[in-house]
């Protein structure tokens, strides 16, 4: 999770906005993914994620940062099965831990993406007992040949 554009300046003060903290939760296809974990991106960041028992991920720092690329996060997961499948982030507005909160505003950071999973098909155990069983006739067949 990356954010960008954290350099709005306010016109009355002049101070040059920073972030100071962010939070969200994950949204996936248990299905599809399986959450290994996630890591905030420290030391720009505490990890607060332990302080929020309603917020999966959650940062913060101070002095704030400004600018662009900042990584907040870095996100594991292990893919379960193959084709589309929605991965995302929501920040409730209602719940104050997450979004991003910068000097002048607070932020929804939803988003959603969808991640096409490939790989290569998992043979079925049905497929597996015919080939054991042809590897088995195989071998009889040579047996007898030799007697």
């Amino acid at each position: 999770m990356v954010a960008n554009d954290v350099e709005d300046v306010d016109p009355l003060s002049g101070w040059m906005d920073e972030l100071l903290t962010f939070g969200f939760d994950l949204s996936y296809d248990m299905a599809a993914f399986s959450f290994n974990s996630a890591m905030v991106n420290t030391p720009l960041f505490f990890d607060d994620s332990g302080l929020f028992s309603d917020t999966d991920v959650a940062g913060s720092t101070f002095p704030g940062v400004n600018g662009d690329d900042i990584l907040l996060a870095s996100l594991n997961f292990t893919s379960l099965a193959a084709g589309v499948f929605n991965l995302g982030i929501t920040s409730d507005i209602f719940n104050f831990n997450e979004g991003l909160t910068t000097f002048m505003y607070s932020i929804d950071i939803t988003q959603n993406l969808g991640v096409e999973v490939s790989g290569a098909p998992v043979p079925e155990p049905s497929t597996m007992i015919l080939m054991g069983l042809g590897l088995v006739g195989m071998v009889g067949i040579r047996a007898r040949k030799k007697s």
